[in-house]
């Protein structure tokens, strides 16, 4: 099946990675422009670099080989499904899932999900364990909300929004997740 078009296949690769340039292609996967050069010329199908492309880009493999069906399948490459959920009276609900695409998302999220609050869109990460200054979610005597944390010395906190600001030991609160980012209604 993959006798010929092999300089077909090279050209998928290019425009899956995003290279207009074989000399820029060959630098990023590590190889010689005189072998890419070779393989074209003898229209020699490159199975590893196809594999190796579908594994980096995340694009069909059947499209890279073939050149049939769809270069990517959204489900599994352009768009994330995140859980998301809303506050009802100090507690979370779960509110069905919210799909992003990917390219808005940052890539280092461990365990990310939405919160929905009066028309504001919350990007939160459970998987956020190094504690740093700015928005978290904390639950404080049950009561689940977003919070401004300041972390200061002796394994002190200083909570701030929802009223009066205090201070207390860190392991006092439940600190839930991260807020990431946040958009606001318009």
């Amino acid at each position: 099946m993959f006798e010929n078009d092999g300089a077909k296949a090279i050209e998928r690769v290019m425009e899956a990675y995003g290279f207009r340039v074989r000399n820029d292609m060959c630098r990023h996967v590590g190889m010689s422009a005189s072998t890419l050069a070779t393989w074209q010329s003898r229209d020699f199908f490159p199975s590893d670099l196809v594999i190796r492309c579908a594994l980096d880009t995340g694009v069909s493999m059947q499209w890279l080989t073939t050149g049939k069906g769809r270069m990517r399948e959204h489900e599994k490459t352009d768009i994330s499904t995140l859980p998301s959920c809303v506050f009802i009276n100090g507690e979370l609900k779960e509110s069905g899932p919210i799909m992003f695409d990917k390219l808005y998302l940052p890539n280092n999220l461990i365990s990310p999900f939405i919160l929905r609050e009066n028309g504001n869109f919350y990007l939160l990460d459970k998987g956020v364990t190094d504690y740093f200054d700015g928005q978290w979610m904390v639950e404080i005597e049950g009561k689940i909300s977003l919070r401004d944390l300041a972390f200061i010395p002796v394994k002190m906190v200083k909570v701030m929004g929802g009223g009066v600001p205090f201070d207390c030991k860190v392991d006092e609160i439940r600190i839930i997740a991260k807020v990431i980012s946040v958009t606001k209604k318009v």
